[in-house]
This record gives C-alpha cells, sequence and structure tokens, in this order.
C-alpha cells in the first residue's frame, strides 16, 4: 500500500508518475535529471540540469512568485543530451524545449483554462515565455 500527502487542487492533466529503472544526476538545489544509467556520467546531462536551474529561477523573479515543485518534467533524449559536440542549433533547443515546458508550471498548471476550448492559452503562453525566458537565460 502507498499513502500519498493531499495535494492541492490541480487538472487532472497535470499529474503524472513514472516507473522506470533510472539513474539521477547530482542534485542543484531542488533539481536533478533521471536518465538511462550509461547517460549519467558522461556528462551530458549538465546542459539540461544548469539550464533547469536557471530557467525556473528567471521564470520566479518574473512572475514574483516561487514555483514549489510540480514534480515531473518530461524530455526526449533529443532535447536532453548534450555535449561538446553538439552543435549551437541543439544546445538552443534545448534551452527552448526546458523553458517551454518550465513554463507549463505557472500557464497551464498554476493558471489553468476553465474550458478546454481555451486550450490554446496554455500552449500559446508557454510558447511566448520559452522565448522570451530563453532570452533572459545565459547559455
Amino acid at each position: 500500500m502507498d499513502t500519498f500527502k493531499e495535494t492541492i487542487i490541480l487538472p487532472i492533466y497535470a499529474v503524472a508518475f513514472m516507473v522506470l529503472d533510472y539513474k539521477h544526476t547530482h542534485k542543484i538545489e531542488r533539481h536533478r535529471v533521471f536518465a538511462k544509467p550509461d547517460a549519467i556520467d558522461d556528462g551530458k546531462l549538465d546542459f539540461a540540469l544548469s539550464t533547469g536551474v536557471e530557467v525556473l529561477k528567471v521564470l520566479e523573479e518574473y512572475t514574483d512568485e516561487a514555483m514549489e515543485n510540480w514534480g515531473l518534467v518530461t524530455y526526449s533524449e533529443d532535447n536532453l543530451f548534450i555535449s561538446n559536440k553538439t552543435f549551437r542549433y541543439g544546445i538552443e533547443a534545448s534551452l527552448l524545449f526546458i523553458a517551454h515546458e518550465f513554463a507549463h508550471q505557472w500557464f497551464g498548471n498554476l493558471v489553468t483554462f476553465k474550458e478546454w476550448k481555451y486550450t490554446w492559452l496554455k500552449e500559446g503562453f508557454a510558447t511566448f515565455f520559452q522565448y522570451y525566458i530563453a532570452s533572459l537565460v545565459s547559455t
């Protein structure tokens, strides 16, 4: 039997969990990245980890509101693994992807639409802020 603490009221599409045999990076503040065991030690996750920390700080400063961890933000490996061989386009795409997913914590999770016909707001705000917040993050 598993017991969970009661959560705040939130939309059901914001609830996620995964059961995986993954390892995790070291922790920076409240962040860590989970991935396949063979990806942990080669440094490919350092960019995603440090960028996630910086993007969240910029969003918290912009909104003047700290965001407690909503839990799980998922990425495809293409947007997660960055090495010294990655082209600039790949690094920028990863930054935009991370910024977009973190923006959803405010625009789509914390502030959500009343009816499904307004779902474009969720993606619209996240898309705008992926570019705006990325422009404020140093890479």
